[in-house]
């Protein structure tokens, strides 16, 4: 798989790094939010996916130097890179999904909020 296939499978879906296992992916996804994205524990963009991309080479390719994704064996098997693939589309959300959930993460949720002001004496 080539960088212009990965970023496009994302296109229209965002990784939130929350949803991914605790390990090594979650920290890939983790780096690659941090060193291209906002830091906003999620991977949007045609950048942060390409920084994804170029980690996944790095880290978990047999050639530091390759431009593709090798997914597959030559037995037709999931290689590594072909499971991390697996599991940041598993942690994907689409626009739908992603702007459906409450926002509880910063504060807001069923709780009521205060209607006057609070009072300083």
């Amino acid at each position: 798989m080539d960088r212009g296939h990965f970023c496009r499978i994302f296109s229209d879906r965002a990784v939130v790094v929350t949803r991914l296992p605790k390990g090594s992916l979650r920290t890939l996804a983790e780096r690659a939010n941090e060193t291209a994205g906002r830091g906003d524990a999620s991977l949007q963009t045609r950048v942060e996916y390409s920084a994804l991309f170029d980690l996944l080479v790095r880290e978990l390719g047999a050639d530091p130097a390759a431009t593709v994704l090798t997914l597959a064996d030559e037995h037709g098997q999931p290689t590594q890179t072909g499971k991390a693939v697996e599991t940041f589309r598993a942690a994907a959300v689409g626009k739908d999904e992603f702007f459906d959930q409450a926002l509880r993460a910063v504060g807001y949720g069923p709780r009521r909020r205060p209607t006057h002001p609070p009072t300083t004496q």
